[in-house]
């Protein structure tokens, strides 16, 4: 019956320094300590992030994440991504800005990319129209 309170008071503490992403989301209370200002969870560039065979690489610079004050190469496992729920990717860098806490990524096939079909016609001057498809893809 004791361990009981004591259980739900180490859970409400852990919980309450988790703060909320921009887009409105809760990070998770393992990964982040702080609040908007001086949390450890934040949004980081598309551009920083390279998917590679069972995981990401992140090349992370100086002021892409409010704690990095000097180039940082991590590698996280697919298995250690967490399912970002705005897209976007986001970090976590506890208790240091060396050591990944926790990974925010959107689903590997996602990947920030946007693929815009258009369908122009072209008249070829002889009576036969042409229809040419046209595919744009956009990395954000």
């Amino acid at each position: 019956m004791r361990i009981m309170p004591i259980v739900i008071v180490v859970l409400a503490a852990s919980a309450s320094h988790a703060h909320d992403a921009p887009s409105g989301f809760k990070y998770a209370g393992y990964c982040c300590n702080g609040n908007n200002h001086t949390g450890d969870c934040q949004p980081i560039p598309s551009s920083s992030v390279r998917p590679r065979g069972n995981g990401y690489r992140l090349t992370l610079k100086p002021g892409e994440h409010r704690l990095a004050t000097r180039l940082h190469v991590f590698s996280v496992p697919q298995s250690k991504a967490i399912s970002s729920p705005d897209g976007l990717y986001h970090l976590c860098l506890f208790p240091d800005e060396n050591t990944v806490r926790c990974f925010y990524a959107p689903p590997m096939g996602y990947l920030g990319t946007t693929l815009v079909c258009s369908l122009k016609v072209r008249d070829d001057g002889l009576g036969q129209d042409e229809a040419i498809a046209i595919a744009t893809r956009n990395f954000n």
